[in-house]
């Protein structure tokens, strides 16, 4: 859908997302990344990508594929719901296109990961990053370093 749009369903502002993508793009500027927030024009459906990630960890190359499946969207401002988009990801990291599309196409294994994401949605989980601390303590979104810190403290003391 339309970046603006569902940003704004999402933060209840327009400006309350620009801030937030200005934190964002100001932690990664610190580490060497520039994030591509202003060419990005829609929030792609993330379900096929994940679905990628899924066949991705089984054979192997899941954090390759994880990494190239965020620097196209967050660096190149890529549409990561774009099956193309997806199987060049998918190629880069030497998965075979039969297995990948064959993959895309298991409707048993869309179910599954269906229900994975039902079940963290039913947990409060509605975005990335999420930090689960001690099976206990849950951090939502990109928050400093002293948010975390303090999670993990507060999970060690109880």
């Amino acid at each position: 859908m339309p970046r603006a749009e569902y940003r704004r369903a999402k933060f209840g502002s327009l400006e309350k997302s620009q801030a937030l993508d200005a934190r964002v793009a100001g932690e990664a500027r610190g580490e060497g990344l520039e994030f591509a927030f202003e060419r990005m024009q829609r929030t792609p459906n993330t379900f096929l990508a994940h679905r990628l990630i899924d066949l991705a960890q089984r054979e192997g190359c899941g954090e390759a594929v994880v990494e190239a499946v965020f620097h196209a969207y967050f660096l190149e401002a890529r549409d990561t719901g774009d099956r193309e988009v997806l199987l060049g990801i998918a190629a880069a990291a030497g998965l075979q296109r039969e297995a990948v599309e064959a993959a895309l196409a298991d409707e048993a294994g869309a179910a599954r990961l269906a229900g994975e994401e039902r079940s963290m949605r039913e947990l409060g989980i509605s975005g990335v990053p999420f930090f689960i601390i001690d099976r206990r303590f849950g951090v939502s979104g990109a928050q400093p370093p002293e948010a975390l810190v303090d999670a993990v403290r507060q999970a060690a003391a109880t």
